[in-house]
């Protein structure tokens, strides 16, 4: 009887052991049945409102609101010698509303003073014109005193074409003038009429008819291109 009991007792533990074993959970099953935060996380973020295929809009569909206006009519001060002148109606044509002083024989010395003289009727935006030097006298310290005097304002300098021997060493200034200062810009009508001796008058120096065309083009090219 004692016998029995023992390996009926015996035989009890065995089954509880196993029955415990058969409770247990492996590492994997508790995986499956414990995700972890970050994978529950990951499964709670709201799904994206754009399409990730979607899109950037392209330039011509954004807002015109942030295109700069493109400036046709601008106002223009100019300041000239014979050339300017003869160029007048050219001129007028081509850039309607033009503001026009100029003088035959003017020096480039005259230009801080003449700047200086039409400031009052000048707006901010406005653009200077400067065509001097076809006479010879002055130099660089005339421009930049002139350029100074305009401000802020955008400065077109024209550059000269003449059968005379300071024309290369003008131009040469006119062209160190326009790289020290970042809101001036050059009408070249040194390359302009390059060639075309037909267009200026005998003297090889002032503008014929279709030289003052040419003339007016060239700095009304310089002043649209400055603006815009």
């Amino acid at each position: 009887m004692r016998g029995t009991a023992v390996a009926t007792g015996a035989l009890a533990v065995v089954v509880g052991l196993l029955g415990a074993c058969g409770k247990g959970e492996s590492p994997d099953t508790k995986a499956a049945a414990h995700p972890t935060a970050q994978a529950t996380k990951q499964s709670q973020k709201p799904s994206p409102s754009v399409s990730p295929n979607s899109k950037k809009p392209t330039r011509a569909q954004q807002p015109a609101s942030r295109d700069k206006k493109r400036v046709t009519n601008p106002k223009v001060t100019m300041i000239g010698d014979s050339i300017t002148v003869r160029s007048t109606p050219s001129l007028q044509a081509a850039l309607p509303g033009i503001t026009i002083d100029g003088q035959v024989g003017r020096q480039l010395t005259t230009a801080p003073g003449l700047v200086q003289q039409h400031l009052s009727s000048m707006g901010p935006n406005d653009v200077l014109v400067i065509a001097l030097g076809t006479n010879g006298n002055g130099g660089l310290s005339d421009f930049d005193t002139a350029i100074s005097e305009a401000g802020n304002r955008k400065v077109v300098l024209v550059n000269t074409d003449c059968a005379r021997p300071w024309t290369a060493s003008m131009n040469r200034t006119i062209q160190q003038a326009v790289r020290s200062h970042a809101n001036v810009s050059l009408a070249d009508w040194h390359a302009t009429i390059a060639g075309k001796e037909g267009a200026l008058l005998v003297d090889g120096v002032h503008p014929g008819p279709q030289g003052q065309q040419l003339f007016a083009r060239t700095v009304a090219n310089a002043v649209h291109k400055a603006v815009n």
